[in-house]
Order: C-alpha cells, then structure tokens, then sequence
C-alpha cells in the first residue's frame, strides 16, 4: 500500500507551478552517458545513499522524489525538459546519469552540476509560473 500512495498524487492544478530547464551534458570522455533521469525532490529531502539505491528491497529508486522527467543528452548536448505540477515551494533537482546500449539501460552515477559542490540544483516553484534552470555538468561515475 506505501508503494501505490507513493506512485499517485493529487494536486490542484491552480496550486501548482513548473520547471522548465535545459540540461547540458558535457561528459566529452564518456560517450556511452546520454540519458538523465531527473528527480525533484522537497528541499532538505533528498540522501543520495538511501534514495540511489534501493535501500529496502521494494525494487523502487529515487522513491522519495515528487516527480521526474528523462532526457537525451549526448556528450556535449544541451536539452530541455519540464517538471509539471509541483506544489508551491522550494525543491532540489538531482540528475542520475544513464549509459543507454543497444540491449541495456545502466544507471552510471549522478550528474555533477558546474559550479555546485553537492549533487543539487536548488529551485523555487511558485503557483502559476514556471520556473527557468540551465544545468550543465559531468557525470560522477561511480
């Protein structure tokens, strides 16, 4: 039952705001990293040790994130992407890094992001507008 209340939010649609961004990837020496999955988290929620792995067997990562969005950005490529319905306040975005080969999908690490020391790109969504981030960074392979 935790795991269904998890995968479902109701939202007023006039309560809530958006993040729109462009992501940058400039892994030049890793080729293979070319997918992000990014993940908002509430500010101060997000423990990189227990939300990259899954820490209580229910095969969910990232389980605590309020929502999330993927995207496609080959080495030295920006792309946009959008976060939609967020509640009012302000969130962490995390960026987990992706080698896409023809037969797998292999999670390698966390974005980096320029210029932050943590793994976190702090936000503030307002109810009715849109929130701007441009993002760039190398992926931590781990």
């Amino acid at each position: 039952k935790a795991d269904l209340e998890k995968a479902f939010r109701i939202v007023r649609e006039e309560e809530t705001g958006t993040v729109s961004g462009q992501l940058t990837n400039q892994v030049f020496n890793r080729e293979f990293v070319n997918h992000f999955n990014i993940y908002a988290y509430r500010k101060g929620t997000f423990d990189k040790n227990s939300e990259q792995y899954d820490t209580d067997g229910d095969g969910i990562e990232f389980e605590n994130a309020v929502t999330s969005a993927r995207v496609t950005a080959f080495s030295g490529a920006t792309q946009p992407f959008s976060l939609h319905f967020l509640e009012e306040g302000e969130y962490e975005l995390v960026f987990e890094a992706y080698e896409v080969l023809e037969l797998s999908d292999l999670a390698v690490g966390m974005l980096q992001p320029t210029g932050q020391t943590d793994l976190v790109v702090p936000v503030t969504v307002t109810a009715g507008q849109t929130a701007q981030v441009a993002v760039s960074g190398d992926a931590v392979v781990q």
